[in-house]
């Protein structure tokens, strides 16, 4: 049996909720390339935004990050793109709502040494981007992020796996404030001879990050 122990009242939807379509819109990158998104989300205030990869224009065909925002009517409302150090392959894995209308993406892109970092941006309610961070973990090799996630005070939680000195993976979880200073980096690995992976994450009300 299920025990429900609290109710959470959440105000009236603007939209109807019949199912009935509201608004579509499409996004096509210059050359016609693909576009795939990867992850979207919705702030208080209606705004949705949706980052994926989306081809750069180079000549090698590599991607950029591409988020977008939406109002909640359909009007787009900003686009903006990041090529990453290398200006080479890019994959957002997530993307967040912040505060005061700003939002969070983070993924990984190719570093100059040609191995993966992980990347995140901060960008404002007008999708001026604010601050970028990218973490090359101690093995200079794969670090990619696979999860993150904003907590109500705008700290911005990033998770995924690094590579150690040893060659395998460990999960490693960061935390930057909502200017962009590195709070905390915290590793873990089974202690055994295999890599691990995360694969999600969440913050709870009181900033605790799982």
């Amino acid at each position: 049996a299920l025990l429900f122990t609290s109710l959470v009242v959440l105000p009236p939807l603007a939209w109807p909720q019949s199912g009935a379509p509201i608004w579509t819109n499409r996004f096509s990158s210059p050359g016609e390339a693909d576009d795939i998104p990867y992850a979207v989300a919705v702030d208080e205030a209606g705004t949705v935004y949706v980052t994926g990869s989306s081809y750069g224009g180079t000549a090698n065909g590599d991607d950029d990050f591409l988020t977008l925002a939406y109002s909640g009517t359909g009007v787009a409302l900003w686009t903006n793109r990041y090529h990453g150090p290398a200006n080479r392959g890019n994959t957002p894995v997530g993307v967040a709502p912040g505060t005061n209308g700003d939002a969070a993406v983070a993924g990984y892109v190719t570093a100059t040494n040609g191995w993966y970092d992980y990347a995140t941006i901060a960008y404002s309610s007008a999708g001026v981007p604010l601050w970028t961070n990218c973490y090359d973990g101690p093995a200079s090799r794969d670090d990619r992020a696979t999860a993150m996630a904003v907590a109500g005070d705008g700290t911005v939680f990033v998770t995924g796996y690094s590579c150690c000195t040893n060659g395998l993976n460990d999960y490693a979880t960061l935390a930057y404030s909502a200017t962009g200073v590195p709070l905390w980096t915290n590793r873990y690995s089974t202690g055994a001879n295999s890599s691990t992976s995360p694969t999600a994450l969440a913050v709870d009300t009181n900033g605790n990050v799982f």
